[in-house]
């Protein structure tokens, strides 16, 4: 009798654990929106996101590496940028000395030599960006 009592009993307990309550779809979804909702609020919240980071970089050269808190490459970005200005200013300087000397033939490749100054300094500029 008492094993009749005990296979009872056990019969009972599993389907004591059997019935734990189950979600619903409906549970399902807000949890799966809950979930989603959090994800998007810890990119959100993302203290060095990239894009802001861009964003200064574009502004001030040397700015984004600043606000990523990667400190040595500053002094890189405004070389970087000091470089191209440096070569900018050299060229015009170079190009009122020299101009009076030439002929009109030398004369209609100059332009070519001071856009190609501006692109190295824009190139120079967009290299800094992280």
């Amino acid at each position: 009798m008492n094993k009749i009592y005990f296979i009872i009993f056990l019969l009972f307990l599993g389907r004591a654990y059997a019935q734990e309550a189950t979600t619903t779809k409906d549970e399902a979804k807000q949890e799966r929106k809950l979930e989603r909702e959090q994800r998007r609020l810890e990119r959100a919240l993302d203290p060095l996101s990239p894009s802001r980071a861009s964003f200064l970089s574009a502004v001030v050269p040397g700015l984004g590496q600043f606000y990523n808190r990667k400190y040595w490459k500053v002094p890189l970005a405004w070389a970087a940028v000091g470089t191209g200005v440096f070569v900018y200013q050299f060229n015009q300087t170079e190009y009122f000395v020299i101009e009076p000397h030439l002929s009109y033939d030398q004369l209609v490749f100059l332009p070519m030599n001071f856009m190609m100054s501006i692109s190295m300094v824009l190139v120079l500029m967009f290299l800094t960006v992280p």
